[in-house]
């Protein structure tokens, strides 16, 4: 066969079996529709919540395909979402089921309401999700961290109930719990019995009612109650039922209704059919029939389902415990940012066996900490929402002076808290304040204001009023109390001197072992267990045994500036914690790291041990001393060298209660050029190793 008659036989093939084409009248008229409800749903959201761009984003791109063709998945689409507390997850949901007009079959279940014994979860599932069979709900398993199935220890935790939830995230099948009461199948069965004996005695019934053996009946069921007065059924204007009417009483259709309430509105339902009815055998059928029907195994289908798992990860998300206020939200924000699918993978693994995270996909949208100017857009948005509202329900206008925002800020911003703290302070120190202001307006007959400039300064609330028309200004103010940033003000006392002092110290030797400047430094805080701390941002990615080296010494600098410039006998507690710290960091270099001289890793602790708990021997412990006093005698020659500085930054702070970088950078630089010093190059704590230039150098 030649090449040349290839082209022949190919036209030959195409010709007897002619190909099908895509045919886009198949596909569903809406489509087109359905896809700009989204798009103009994502646009709205992206306008009520703040730095949520990035994850609106995603959740459409994944809901996509199911929003378009549910019908074609074979089990539901699951989208998880991980963060912290009040960063808008549950929220986020809600709102877009409500932009899409869905909100009528979305349905939240709350884990935390079943922890490890979800013993009614099926049951409700089977309850709430039976109107979705075969349809495409949108499902909400909110606090999804309580449903674990590993507990602290690793091992398996009893929570057999919970069984539904991973076959539904699995297959979207569950096998449905029966809705009847066993009660009521019980008297049901009860019932079938007694109609039998009333038949074997000759009663005979016509449209439901007794025409022969009413006695019979009574005698044979005499204080059998099948289910209960129920009184909603209109007969002959309320009369009660007579003898002859027994098996359309309430009692008795009642009974029957809640064997099997689904296929039946009402128990009414039940009575018309038995009033059909011309014989005890015609009850006898139904009622095995209800029965039989109720206990038939049973499947509901809710692979079309679009299902969001939604929890709080502290295993990934391990700075949440700290509630610290005068942490800058943007260092949240930056941990938060380095954490990615695998740590939350892992953070799972301590809560959920390997396969049930499988079942969970890949579909895992990590939620970041938010960021200082994402809190002032929050407040910014707020305030305007509270100025509209103002607007068109009284008729004048708020602007807001930048006064409020920091005051909100400061009182309202918790980091790992998310916008909670922020809602409720501006309820408290905004909302609250409207009705005064109202209040106010009215007593003094200012009807004609069409402005209001609200502003803090001293301690009090100052609005100005003005009037267009009139061009009359007015002034007014009232006294506010403020919670948290109060405890920021700076007392100038002993406690802030020798804090000045214990934190100014570690800053110093920061400075001069590493070449970091401290982010800030802070002697007043709202934390109730320090008095204040320093922030370093230690190089991230790396640990090494000059790093930590240079950690020891650094921590040891609060305890050498309290000795050099108080005196020995007046070091504090206040050490307590950072000579743990130095302790634990020494045993680890020669115990975990092999960076004693032997490489080897000679620590010996259980599983969920303290993981400092080590084999004692003199040997080690004397390396480990000999390693703390090396880096206290380096500490103690710098602190010595540098005591200058070291007062001037402790007596600043001893009167302030924060000193930010840029403050100690000028303060650094001021003492450099006074003592005639070679400035310090300051670097960032990527710069710290430059192991990328070291290698290109010995290369060359």
């Amino acid at each position: 066969m030649s090449l040349a008659r290839k082209p022949l036989l190919f036209c030959i093939q195409a010709k007897s079996n002619p190909r099908t084409f895509m045919n886009i009248n198949n596909f569903p008229s809406d489509l087109l529709e359905k896809k700009e409800r989204l798009a103009s749903a994502v646009a709205q959201l992206k306008t009520e919540f703040v730095a949520l761009d990035g994850v609106i984003d995603e959740i459409a791109d994944l809901m996509l395909p199911w929003w378009l063709f549910p019908d074609s998945q074979l089990r539901p689409t699951i989208i998880n979402l991980w963060g912290m507390t009040g960063s808008g997850k549950t929220a986020l949901i809600r709102r877009l089921a409500e932009t899409l007009s869905y909100d009528h079959a979305l349905l939240r279940f709350d884990m935390g309401e079943f922890g490890t014994s979800g013993t009614f979860l099926k049951y409700i599932l089977s309850n709430q999700l039976s109107q979705f069979n075969e349809k495409a709900p949108i499902l909400l398993f909110d606090e999804f961290q309580f449903a674990k199935t590993l507990d602290e220890g690793g091992r398996e935790a009893n929570n057999i109930a919970l069984r539904a939830i991973w076959d539904l995230l699995d297959s979207g099948i569950i096998n449905v719990e029966s809705s009847s009461n066993v009660y009521y199948i019980g008297r049901a069965y009860r019932a079938v019995k007694l109609i039998e004996r009333c038949m074997a005695q000759g009663v005979v019934i016509k449209k439901g009612r007794i025409v022969e053996g009413t006695e019979v009946v009574k005698s044979m069921f005499g204080d059998f109650v099948m289910g209960y007065y129920d009184g909603s059924v209109d007969r002959s204007e309320g009369e009660p039922y007579k003898d002859e009417e027994y098996f359309l009483t309430d009692h008795f259709c009642t009974g029957i209704y809640e064997v099997r309430p689904g296929p039946y509105h009402t128990y009414k339902d039940i009575v018309d059919l038995i009033e059909e009815m011309n014989s005890l055998q015609e009850l006898v059928d139904f009622i095995r029939k209800t029965v039989q029907e109720e206990e038939k195994p049973k499947i509901m289908n809710l692979s079309h389902a679009l299902i969001f798992v939604v929890g709080n990860l502290d295993e990934a998300f391990y700075m949440s415990s700290n509630i610290n206020p005068d942490i800058s939200p943007d260092e949240f924000y930056r941990n938060t940012k380095k954490i990615n699918i695998a740590d939350v993978k892992f953070a799972l693994q301590r809560r959920f066996r390997n396969e049930q995270i499988a079942r969970l996909g890949n579909n895992h949208i990590i939620y970041h900490a938010f960021r200082s100017s994402d809190y002032y857009k929050y407040i910014d948005m707020s305030l305007s929402k509270l100025s509209s509202t103002v607007q068109e329900k009284y008729g004048f206008e708020f602007s807001w002076d930048d006064s409020i925002r920091e005051i909100i800020f400061k009182e309202g911003v918790f980091p790992t808290q998310g916008v909670r703290p922020i809602m409720s302070t501006i309820r408290n120190l905004v909302e609250s304040y409207v009705s005064k202001l109202i209040l106010h307006l009215v007593e003094n007959k200012m009807s004609a204001v069409d402005k209001i400039h609200w502003g803090y300064r001293n301690n009090r609330y100052w609005f100005d009023f003005e009037e267009v028309k009139k061009g009359m200004h007015k002034q007014w103010s009232l006294p506010v109390t403020l919670k948290i940033n109060s405890l920021r003000q700076s007392k100038s006392d002993d406690l802030q001197s020798q804090v000045a002092v214990h934190e100014s110290g570690h800053a110093i030797l920061c400075i001069f072992a590493t070449g970091l400047l401290p982010e800030y430094v802070i002697t007043r805080t709202v934390d109730s267990e320090s008095q204040g701390f320093t922030y370093i941002r230690f190089p991230e990615d790396i640990s090494s045994y000059r790093l930590m080296r240079d950690q020891i010494t650094i921590f040891l600098g609060g305890y050498l500036a309290e000795k050099l410039i108080f005196g020995a006998e007046n070091t504090s507690t206040g050490v307590s914690d950072d000579l743990r710290r130095v302790s634990e960091l020494s045993q680890q270099c020669l115990r975990e790291f092999g960076m004693g001289g032997d490489p080897v890793k000679i620590n010996n602790h259980a599983y969920g041990g303290n993981p400092f708990q080590y084999t004692f021997t003199e040997e080690l412990e004397a390396k480990a001393l000999e390693l703390v006093k090396a880096c206290e005698a380096r500490g103690q020659e710098i602190l010595e060298a540098h005591r200058d500085l070291l007062l001037d930054m402790s007596i600043y702070l001893s009167s302030h209660s924060r000193l930010d970088k840029a403050q100690m950078r000028r303060m650094a630089y001021r003492y450099f050029e006074r003592k005639g010093l070679e400035r310090v190059k300051f670097i960032n704590n990527t710069e710290y190793y430059g192991f990328k230039k070291r290698l290109g150098e010995i290369r060359n």
